[in-house]
């Protein structure tokens, strides 16, 4: 299995390991270190900066992962197509879970997940204006 994952597996136990004993704080406290990178935005964050220093960023994990599936639940009851926009936040958040570096990177995947969201916002957005019959006017 760690072949397969080019050796993420065995990085993950390590980082794992090095939480039990650093739980807090992490590596900000530490004279140890995790050798390698682990490839889980979150799991990098809390062996990097502890549970303290990754709290922030694990609450807007939960808030955005109970958002999208309130969100999809609501669509699917009310018999609604699902949104574009949360199957691209929620790719993203996905993703996060095998890469360290993705709401931010690895470049072209994360560069087309936001143009494809801007353009449906875009879309979205003239679409309601017209329904409205409003004119968009932009002044420069």
């Amino acid at each position: 299995m760690d072949n397969l994952s080019a050796g993420r597996v065995k990085i993950y136990e390590i980082a794992i390991i090095f939480l039990k004993n650093n739980f807090f704080l992490g590596e900000l406290n530490s004279s140890e270190y995790v050798p390698g990178i682990a490839h889980n935005y979150l799991l990098n964050k809390v062996v990097k900066y502890g549970l303290i220093g990754s709290i922030p960023l694990i609450f807007l994990y939960l808030y955005i992962v109970i958002f999208i599936f309130k969100t999809l639940l609501k669509q699917i009851k009310l018999g609604r197509n699902i949104n574009l926009s949360l199957l691209l936040i929620w790719q993203a958040i996905i993703i996060s879970f095998f890469e360290y570096s993705y709401p931010y990177g690895p470049g072209v995947s994360q560069a087309l997940s936001w143009f494809l969201l801007g353009q449906y916002l875009s879309r979205t957005f003239y679409e309601k204006m017209e329904s409205r019959n409003e004119g968009i006017c932009f002044i420069s």
